[in-house]
């Protein structure tokens, strides 16, 4: 059994106690002489937000993003220390994370790839993933990240997706612009009809990103800032290569070697893109809905993890561990057997919908997440624990996050490791999050009293909010085009220029045909029987089937009042009608009585078929979204819908004709 590479370790504390004394520690305050105090004006410490202020932190230290492979692979136990984003496995449930942990330790087998040799290579008291150590300790954060690693690993080889984009452009077409009427715009509106008529042979195009150099690494988080319409979203869906709606993208964008197209076929269950809408089944509960989630990217038994270490775990018990490691580092353990709701359903809160949105995610084992404005309708304290569980979520499956956040709280901004700011379409800042607001003092501008670090670089792109240090007024740039050109002859746009080109170099290697090839025979062995190489999915089309009607059934068992009530009212429409009807001659005079009772019951019938009308629209956000995270076909979905719904309406319908 392979231990975590030490680099991957990078972001981790060195035991589950030294964690939780962690996370309970205060913030530690700014001082002036770190990098973001250079520029706060007034007290600094007054820059956090004061809910947030139990979060973790702690002094910023320059560590290299290429991680340190000197330590074998094999050795079990390794020295880490917590840098200032590392948040521990622990925190949002300590209670579960203990149980979790001692449920390990009890019921697990000794796992035949951990040789005695091994064994005794330990040393005394060092935290290690194997829970039959006698000599270590063993470190349930340590035994997660290997996991979700030994389900990628082939040998030695890990399947991981880092991101590099250069020169990346996005048009697309303009929008006209919405006016209020008024007695000239009625008067105008002819001709304003013949200007549109002309446009639709020859739209106008805008160009929404321009020249974007950027990369992130496996295993770190990018932060995304921008005002509304500065191009965040367009940003989060090009890399995602969703081009629907796009005239064009151009430049280079590199998926660990690999190109778009392949992302838009085989891979693109390892390049997700999350909406700011958490969509769920609403009659769903939380277990059930990271149940379907695990099972349908569940990989084939050979690349799934045995964590008996036996070697014969089944998928259902793959699914359950799944479930119960996701909602123990998610804090979900409380809500298993609560409805997940939405707005007319009460069910879980907010934040919890966001980390089961997280947790669903996860579950699908996704390399590159894409969230879009995810914290939006969140407290300080919500969001806070959003970003501390897609902090989690990023070192444990060692993924690659890229995440747009408005209003972003000061520990919010900590957890991050890299940041873009966006200007109208224009990249004015890429690079270290610790070195943004030290860069944009450097060219004059100042934050307001007691404004966070996120707020500060938003308004940097503001003309209207931003503030400009005394002296500078003519020295700053003021427009998007003239801050890009600034932002790329600096050292910082130099150093990122630099490190993405070699970055991409590095993944040109890996671009290789034999490379490509190894990848995705990797990627293949996880599909089941019977299921295309090149296929997207990793079920056969009737194991999605079976998944889909067993959530049909769950959502109509939790939705039971509904059925309940239909059944109700069919039968009571049907005694009503009936009575009206009632002793109708044998004789040529009730013919005409006769057809009418026929056409009410066909009529009724067909009623009742279009309240189901709405629910397929509801759905649809969801069946979508699943489709696009390669977890189920929409059309097996359809079928196993039709499948269970068929007996449900023969049982309406036969109570109500029989009746009648």
């Amino acid at each position: 059994m392979s231990q975590p590479r030490p680099g991957d370790l990078s972001r981790r504390g060195s035991s589950v106690t030294e964690a939780t004394s962690f996370a309970t520690a205060p913030a530690t305050p700014l001082t002036p002489g770190t990098p973001a105090a250079e520029f706060a004006l007034g007290d600094p410490a007054l820059h956090a937000d004061p809910i947030e202020t139990a979060a973790t932190t702690e002094d910023h230290t320059d560590e290299s993003d290429t991680p340190t492979h000197s330590t074998p692979r094999t050795e079990r136990a390794v020295e880490m220390n917590h840098p200032s984003h590392a948040v521990p496995v622990g925190v949002l449930d300590p209670e579960g994370t203990a149980e979790l942990t001692r449920k390990l330790t009890q019921t697990s087998t000794k796992p035949a790839a951990v040789s005695d040799e091994e064994a005794e290579n330990v040393e005394e008291g060092q935290p290690t993933f194997n829970p039959f150590d006698d000599k270590g300790n063993f470190d349930l954060e340590l035994f997660l990240q290997h996991m979700f690693q030994r389900s990628d690993e082939r040998g030695s080889r890990t399947r991981e997706m880092g991101i590099a984009f250069r020169n990346l452009t996005v048009t697309g077409v303009g929008s006209g612009v919405a006016l209020s009427n008024s007695m000239s715009s009625l008067l105008l509106q002819p001709f304003r009809n013949l200007a549109n008529i002309r446009q639709m042979f020859k739209p106008p195009v805008r160009r929404i990103l321009n020249g974007f150099t950027g990369n992130v690494k496996p295993g770190e988080m990018l932060l995304v800032l921008g005002r509304p319409g500065a191009g965040c979203t367009s940003l989060l869906k090009s890399l995602a290569s969703y081009r629907d709606g796009f005239k064009s993208i151009t430049g280079d964008i590199s998926y660990e070697g690999f190109s778009h197209k392949a992302v838009d076929g085989m891979l693109r269950g390892d390049v997700c893109y999350i909406p700011e809408d958490d969509v769920h089944f609403a009659t769903l509960n939380v277990a059930q809905t990271l149940d379907f989630a695990a099972a349908t990217r569940a990989p084939q038994a050979r690349r799934r993890l045995a964590v008996g270490g036996s070697g014969k775990d089944t998928r259902k018990d793959y699914v359950n561990m799944v479930r119960e490691v996701l909602g123990t580092i998610l804090g979900l353990r409380e809500t298993y057997q609560t409805v997940v709701g939405n707005d007319l359903i009460r069910g879980i809160s907010g934040g919890q919908r966001k980390r089961v949105s997280i947790a669903e995610i996860l579950a699908s084992r996704a390399k590159i997440f894409l969230f879009d404005n995810s914290s939006r309708g969140l407290d300080s304290s919500t969001a806070l624990e959003f970003v501390r569980a897609l902090r989690i979520a990023t070192d444990v499956a060692h993924a690659t996050t890229i995440a747009s956040i408005y209003q972003a709280g000061e520990n919010i901004v900590r957890l991050f490791d890299k940041t873009v700011v966006i200007y109208d379409g224009h990249i004015v800042f890429f690079g270290p999050t610790e070195k943004a607001a030290p860069y944009f003092n450097s060219l004059g501008f100042i934050p307001q009293d007691r404004q966070t670090t996120a707020d500060f670089l938003v308004s940097v792109t503001d003309p209207f909010g931003r503030r400009i240090k005394p002296g500078y007024e003519s020295r700053v740039p003021r427009t998007a085009i003239d801050m890009a050109k600034v932002w790329r002859e600096s050292e910082l746009g130099r150093e990122n220029e630099a490190a993405t080109n070699a970055y991409f170099q590095e993944l040109e290697a890996k671009g290789s045909r034999e490379a490509q090839r190894e990848y995705k025979s990797i990627a293949a062995e996880e599909h089941a029987k019977h299921v295309g190489k090149d296929s997207k999915f990793l079920l056969s089309y009737p194991q999605q089937i079976r998944l889909a009607i067993k959530r049909r059934a769950q959502i109509v068992w939790g939705d039971a009042a509904t059925q309940l009530t239909l059944a109700f009212a069919s039968l009571f429409q049907a005694l009503i009608s009936g009575s009206v009807f009632y002793a109708m001659p044998k004789t040529s005079a009730g013919f005409f009585s006769r057809g009418g009772v026929m056409f009410f019951a066909v009529l009724y019938n067909s009623f009742m078929a279009l309240a189901e009308i709405p629910n397929g629209y509801a759905q649809r956000p969801i069946v979508i979204r699943q489709n696009r995270f390669a977890m189920l076909h929409p059309s097996a979905d359809a079928l196993a819908n039709t499948l269970l719904d068929m007996p449900i309406r023969i049982f309406n319908v036969t109570i109500f004709d029989v009746l009648l």
